[in-house]
């Protein structure tokens, strides 16, 4: 049997699913937890029969969502009244709205610097200028926050 909600954090499962009810969770959904859940877990444990949502409390975490298609990324700081209005009514109030506006490709190095892909093979991989790369990663530092690549690297590695 496939687990209904994907996430370490026992304290989210235990919200959600009383906040929803289980059997309602159990019934009608899978439901993903960015922030705690690798993406190789989701896709062990993710049931096609069921509507598919996602929660994430941060950009880089909602960007892993891209990888199951189009589905809905909701907000964790969102209020209880606009997370039971999404799944009551479709109502996108409680959609995750990323503060980053990044490209397609931007995304894309993101995605590969995050597997651990060296800057060397991202080049190869995309065909594109080793320079390129380092601006591009200059780039992803700036609209991440990021300080340094000090910081950079320690915010790939407590998403994953």
């Amino acid at each position: 049997m496939k687990k209904s909600v994907c996430s370490n954090d026992n304290f989210f499962i235990f919200g959600l699913k009383n906040l929803l009810s289980k059997e309602f969770v159990n019934d009608y959904f899978t439901i993903l937890d960015l922030d705690h859940i690798s993406k190789d877990d989701m896709h062990e444990i993710i049931s096609r029969d069921k509507e598919i949502i996602a929660f994430a409390s941060n950009d880089l975490s909602s960007l892993s969502a891209d990888s199951f298609g189009k589905i809905p990324v909701l907000d964790k700081r969102s209020s209880l009244k606009d997370i039971l209005s999404y799944f009551m009514l479709k109502n996108e109030s409680g959609i995750y709205r990323s503060s980053m506006a990044l490209t397609k490709r931007e995304k894309e190095i993101l995605t590969l610097l995050h597997k651990g892909f060296s800057h060397e093979r991202i080049s190869k991989q995309l065909n594109i200028k080793s320079k390129t790369m380092y601006t591009y990663r200059r780039n992803l530092m700036k609209k991440l926050g990021c300080e340094n690549r000090i910081d950079f690297q320690k915010l790939l590695l407590q998403t994953k």
